[in-house]
């Protein structure tokens, strides 16, 4: 049985994680990492206003742009600690 809401994101490439996307619900914090070559990489955590409220519909999006940017909802959310 779920205890909290959650969830995750992570874009592979193989066995690697190339970006982890972790909203931490309960404790309003955005996390970033990756895992390569079998071990985590230093995680990121967002220094943004929590971008998630409870029971609201939200678009989250990874734009190919060769910048680290992700967008929930239209706001650009950036990030430097991802393995690519």
């Amino acid at each position: 049985m779920l205890t909290k809401p959650c969830f995750q994101i992570d874009l592979k490439n193989g066995d690697d994680i190339i970006l982890h996307f972790n909203p931490r619900l309960k404790d309003e914090l955005l996390v970033f990492n990756s895992f390569y070559a079998g071990a985590w990489q230093d995680e990121e955590r967002a220094s943004v206003v929590f971008p998630f409220l409870p029971k609201r519909m939200y678009t989250v999006d990874f734009v190919a742009s060769g910048e680290n940017t992700v967008y929930v909802s239209s706001t650009s959310l950036s990030f430097t600690s991802i393995f690519f």
